[in-house]
């Protein structure tokens, strides 16, 4: 939030739902898929459940024609291969709650954010919650439950700590690289100006001989 506050965050599009979306396909969700798109589903869409995201504006503004498309589609008849869905059952925005990151131009499979080498450190946080249910494990409990404090589980830390783990260990590699390269340059630089000397040295002792064959 402070980075939000601060115009820090730069990030052209970050899903904000805890879960992964239960990955699953049919000739509607295709055939809306194209129909939105413009061009056939590669492969099945992978993401974060829902419609909660942050997306850059100029992300936000440049498929033009595609929303043009999505906009129109909302208004038409579902497109063949939807011939079994009930009409007026939301199939449009069920579609959307799982290629919301193709609109804005990333691929189908949409990478975890724990993968996601285009977010900062601190967005790149493992799911504590592994089930594939659109809420995770906590939409089977009874809502109440969602008033109780949160813990965490021993995998959870264990998967910090590795995280963190990985992260420290590749700083340190890159500061030992660094470190190496630095001593490198620095050694040539003594090598350069002891050079340097011996050349001043040379062009000394052949003034003075000039000067002494002149006299």
């Amino acid at each position: 939030m402070r980075a939000l506050q601060l115009r820090t965050l730069d990030v052209a599009f970050l899903h904000l739902g805890q879960s992964r979306m239960v990955t699953s396909t049919s000739p509607c969700k295709r055939a809306i898929f194209n129909q939105v798109m413009g061009r056939d589903q590669q492969r099945m869409a992978t993401s974060y459940c829902c419609a909660q995201f942050l997306v850059r504006q100029d992300v936000l503004l440049a498929p033009e024609a595609l929303w043009q498309r999505a906009l129109a589609a909302m208004d038409e008849p579902l497109p063949d291969g939807c011939e079994h869905v009930r009409h007026g059952s939301g199939m449009h925005c069920l579609v959307f709650e799982s290629i919301w990151h193709v609109m804005f131009g990333y691929p189908e499979a949409f990478l975890p954010r724990s993968e996601d080498i285009t977010l900062p450190i601190f967005l790149r946080i493992p799911e504590a919650d592994e089930s594939d249910l659109p809420d995770g494990a906590r939409s089977t409990r009874d809502s109440r439950c969602k008033c109780e404090k949160k813990t965490h589980p021993r995998k959870e830390v264990q998967d910090l700590f590795k995280f963190l783990k990985t992260m420290n260990k590749q700083a340190t590699k890159r500061t030992g690289q660094f470190l190496k390269q630095l001593e490198k340059k620095e050694g040539k630089e003594g090598k350069r100006e002891t050079l340097l000397k011996q050349v001043k040295d040379v062009d000394e002792l052949m003034n003075e001989d000039r000067s002494g064959l002149a006299s």
